[in-house]
């Protein structure tokens, strides 16, 4: 098996930084399948995993979270998207 690397910059993460929601706006090659999204501490702690059907635009809360820097990974098969979002109140 090989992971199928798609270009960050396809994949539209705002607001930045977020205080209550992040949206996600996901490329085809994601929108079309299900996904599953973690989101981790700087330190590697997962916090939330969310798992999504077929959708172009996905909002996960983020209003519960300590402020700070977390790693964001869009993951669809052999497909994965790594971001750095900022969370602050």
């Amino acid at each position: 098996q090989v992971e199928e690397r798609i270009n960050n910059n396809e994949v539209l993460v705002y607001p930045t930084p977020a205080r209550d929601v992040v949206n996600i706006v996901l490329p085809d090659a994601f929108a079309k399948t299900a996904c599953v999204i973690t989101l981790l501490t700087a330190d590697g702690k997962t916090v939330e995993i969310k798992r999504t059907q077929a959708s172009s635009l996905i909002q996960l809360p983020v209003n519960k979270l300590t402020p700070g820097m977390y790693l964001l990974r869009i993951a669809s098969g052999l497909k994965t998207i790594h971001k750095v979002i900022t969370i602050s109140r």
